[in-house]
């Protein structure tokens, strides 16, 4: 799906209020899950799910921009759109989410096993979590049973607030650079 690049209708205030009260309800399913004795198994230097597919909202483009903007300057974010550039060339040329996994691209904010924009993170990556053991996650185990928890009400109740469309987050990053509209 293609998302335009018009002004947010949401502030990124208001977006940081929804993403903590998505982040609530996230924890908080995660941890009857654990009393139920399947912790989340997802931490710094498990990034198998940091190769996937990434969808997200215009808005959490936005405040990824915003962020890499004020900790790297103007040539952060020129790097990042350059980045970004790549990785929807090669999105296109996979074709579809599973041919892009099977590319081991890495997300453009992972470093060294950790997410750079963990704080403005989009839903997708904040309500994604399994309970299987890291190790099978990887291509390395082709075929092991990886467990993954269902967040989708609260997924949906966080999306109920946004008119507008997902898209690959390479893609709505660049965009979103070329937005010039002031967003507070």
């Amino acid at each position: 799906m293609t998302c335009d690049a018009r002004p947010s209708t949401i502030s990124g205030r208001r977006l940081r209020v929804l993403q903590h009260d998505l982040d609530r309800q996230v924890d908080l399913q995660n941890s009857r899950i654990a009393d139920l004795g399947s912790p989340s198994r997802c931490r710094r230097g498990c990034d198998a799910c940091c190769h996937n597919w990434v969808d997200a909202l215009p808005e959490e483009a936005r405040a990824i921009l915003e962020a890499i903007r004020a900790r790297e300057g103007a040539a952060g974010v020129a790097a990042l759109v350059v980045a970004a550039n790549e990785h929807v060339a090669a999105a296109r040329a996979a074709g579809n989410s599973r041919a892009w996994f099977l590319l081991r691209r890495p997300c453009l904010f992972l470093r060294d096993g950790a997410c750079t924009v963990y704080a403005q993170r989009p839903f997708t990556c904040r309500a994604y979590h399994v309970t299987s053991e890291p190790a099978d996650c990887s291509l390395e185990r082709p075929g092991a049973p990886v467990i993954r928890v269902n967040h989708l009400p609260a997924m949906r109740a966080y999306l109920d607030h946004f008119g507008s469309c997902t898209d690959f987050l390479p893609a709505l990053v660049v965009a979103q650079a070329e937005d010039k509209t002031p967003w507070t």
